[in-house]
């Protein structure tokens, strides 16, 4: 399990971002989401634990996201809040599900880990490799 901080675009804003390859899900704090996200709503909530405590998820928005000039979409749960981590409160966490669908992976740099974009930077991907069944 990694875990890289880092500003990222979000929207007009920029905001305080947790790559988590630890984390089964992606989520946002409800004041960071911006405007026009395609919103949605699981048919039945469910609990998850985070930051040691317990949270109620059903409500999750599209985000697309940039960072380093590299653009990335997925789904992320809606929280009040999350934490803090570095002295700021961290308002987006991108977890496994989308750093793995965007081939983005965390190396270290310096003393710190950092975002491995470069495979989503090249903007080419494989889903599936297959035979030709002519």
């Amino acid at each position: 399990m990694s875990k890289a901080l880092r500003e990222v675009g979000l929207g007009d804003r920029v905001v305080w971002a947790l790559f988590d390859s630890g984390a089964g899900r992606s989520y946002i704090v409800r004041s960071a989401i911006p405007q026009g996200a395609v919103e949605g709503k699981d048919q039945t909530a469910r609990e998850v634990g985070l930051g040691g405590r317990g949270h109620r998820i059903q409500e999750w928005r599209t985000l697309v996201v940039e960072a380093d000039g590299c653009d990335f979409s997925f789904k992320a749960y809606v929280l009040d809040e999350i934490g803090i981590e570095e002295g700021r409160p961290i308002e987006l966490i991108i977890g496994a599900p989308a750093l793995e669908e965007w081939e983005i992976g965390i190396r270290p740099e310096g003393r710190r880990l950092v975002p491995d974009l470069s495979r989503l930077r090249g903007g080419s991907f494989v889903d599936f490799s297959g035979t030709s069944l002519a």
